[in-house]
């Protein structure tokens, strides 16, 4: 094509685009919508942004995909525009975004997520053309992209007819809580897990009462204990209890965990 050529110069950044909501999300362990959402109201990036006013049923459509799926669609969204968009300074704009991803994809194979790598250019893209639905697409990719990659790494150890929390927050090195967060913020978990139920003043209150890994039987038997009393009747408040309990024997691993991480190795010189 004639007409679709390198740039002369450099595209102008986007807005504010120093901002990353996709590198904010992940530091804060939340979605990429509810991220930007906050930072809105916050006014860290104006109402105008199009990051904030995402179609969320796009999103989660996005988020189903693989991770690699969804790079090689992004790619090729990227690929059309570059090809068939009305205008010749839109084409420019993609084509400067197609080449940069490529790029991308080549140095960083085998990241966990591009969402941080890919929005900039997405950005760029939705801001100089507010009405092209295929940079409101490239911008949900990259929202898509973020979720994926949470969901991927919240469900680590956490899979099979019998998954446990317990399990999966031992694999991850985190506490039975945040791991349940993230199971219900990317919608792992079913509608009516009881597990959702879980406060962490109950997990407090297990605490408090002297359940820790030394006193209690495993959080996962615990766990997996609880489940099958509360399949038989939801309203079983001691299995409950148990779940509660998981919840503080876990988080109480994870304590001594870091506890013994910090420990100063004899033999070594190392300042802590």
């Amino acid at each position: 094509m004639s007409d679709v050529a390198t740039p002369s110069k450099p595209q102008s950044p986007a807005p504010r685009d120093a901002i990353s909501v996709a590198e904010i999300a992940a530091r804060d362990s939340m979605s990429y919508s509810e991220t930007a959402d906050r930072l809105q109201r916050s006014g860290k990036i104006p109402a105008r942004d199009p990051r904030a006013h995402l179609n969320p049923a796009r999103v989660r459509q996005f988020a189903d995909l693989n991770q690699d799926d969804l790079i090689r669609e992004y790619g090729r969204l990227l690929e059309g525009g570059a090809r068939t968009a009305r205008d010749r300074d839109t084409r420019l704009r993609y084509l400067a975004a197609l080449k940069l991803h490529r790029r991308n994809t080549a140095a960083n194979a085998g990241a966990r997520s591009f969402a941080g790598i890919a929005e900039k250019s997405a950005m760029r893209l939705a801001v100089a053309a507010p009405g092209d639905r295929r940079a409101q697409d490239a911008l949900a990719m990259t929202a898509g992209m973020h979720d994926r990659a949470q969901r991927d790494y919240a469900m680590q150890g956490f899979s099979g007819p019998n998954a446990t929390i317990s399990k999966a927050a031992r694999t991850q090195g985190r506490s039975w809580s945040e791991v349940r967060d993230d199971l219900v913020r990317f919608d792992v978990l079913p509608k009516k897990d009881p597990r959702r139920e879980v406060k962490a003043s109950h997990i407090l209150r297990q605490k408090a009462g002297g359940i820790n890994s030394r006193t209690s039987l495993p959080g996962e038997t615990l766990e997996l204990g609880a489940m099958k009393r509360l399949r038989k009747d939801p309203r079983d408040r001691q299995a409950m209890g148990w779940l509660a309990a998981a919840g503080a024997v876990e988080d109480g691993q994870k304590t001594r965990h870091d506890k013994t991480a910090l420990r100063k190795p004899r033999g070594m010189n190392i300042e802590l």
